[in-house]
């Protein structure tokens, strides 16, 4: 990833656990500076709000030193951990949801495909030209 991150090509970082129908985005905020702080968090809260839109998770404004995705937030920005299934219980509960488990399956591949297309726009988008003044 840091290499990526170093080559500029670095996009994002998506981790995923079984259960719970959550957005995790906000990062560490100790140990960072403010700028750095406040753009991870903004460009994770715009990743969150289109994942969102496809999978309807809840997004949490939360965050805690409790796991890799709570460390790679605060080293790197765009890094969301995603709880697949809204239904709860372990880790393979979701698998038991047959009801949902193709919902919830292409729902997550949607948002993937709304961030992608988000990425795709912003590279393509021309940079504006500041006029010089003379």
């Amino acid at each position: 990833l840091k290499e990526s991150y170093d080559k500029g090509n670095y996009l994002a970082t998506f981790l995923y656990h079984g259960t719970g129908g959550l957005i995790y985005y906000k990062p560490y905020e100790d140990l960072m500076s403010t700028q750095d702080y406040n753009e991870f968090y903004n460009y994770n809260q715009e990743l969150a709000n289109i994942y969102q839109q496809s999978t309807n998770y809840r997004i949490l404004e939360e965050t805690s030193t409790s796991g890799y995705g709570d460390l790679l937030r605060r080293t790197f920005p765009g890094v969301l951990m995603i709880e697949l299934s809204k239904m709860g219980g372990n880790p393979i509960g979701p698998y038991g949801d047959k009801n949902n488990i193709y919902n919830t399956m292409n729902d997550n591949f949607i948002a993937i495909q709304k961030i992608l297309s988000h990425f795709k726009e912003k590279i393509n988008t021309p940079k504006k030209k500041i006029k010089d003044n003379v």
